[in-house]
């Protein structure tokens, strides 16, 4: 008899202890019940970098990852803000980045490769995923 009773209390004990669903993930799941939210829910803040950012082996599956459009325009930025050049073709393809600025002056060779030095380092800088290619035209 003492076995059964012993059963019985033990079975309600097990049963006792799964009953409660107080997680602290049940209340911050989205429909599908998959995402769960950590931080402030109510100023969720989509600009914030997520973890993938940071690692170049990572793919970055969040809805704002930046495309080579993005990038394109910031590298354009650069050259517009940071030199007296104007910005000309700039492609992407893969982590290589070739970057073609225009000028109106004759430069030397040794000015001209100390420039794109510069340019190539400030270039770096803005976008350090990318291996860039610096060349400056004279028109």
């Amino acid at each position: 008899m003492w076995k059964w009773s012993l059963f019985i209390a033990s079975a309600l004990f097990i049963n006792g202890c799964g009953m409660a669903n107080d997680s602290t993930y049940s209340n911050v799941e989205d429909e599908d019940g998959h995402q769960f939210m950590t931080e402030n829910i109510a100023n969720n803040d989509t600009e914030a970098r997520s973890p993938t950012d940071q690692n170049p082996n990572l793919l970055n599956l969040s809805e704002k990852q930046p495309n080579t459009g993005s990038e394109i325009d910031k590298a354009r930025e650069v050259v517009e803000l940071y030199t007296e050049y104007e910005p000309g073709s700039v492609w992407i393809n893969g982590q290589q980045m070739w970057v073609t600025v225009h000028t109106n002056k004759r430069l030397s060779t040794s000015k001209k490769e100390s420039q794109e030095a510069k340019l190539h380092k400030q270039l770096e800088t803005a976008l350090p995923s990318y291996n860039i290619n610096v060349k400056i035209e004279e028109k």
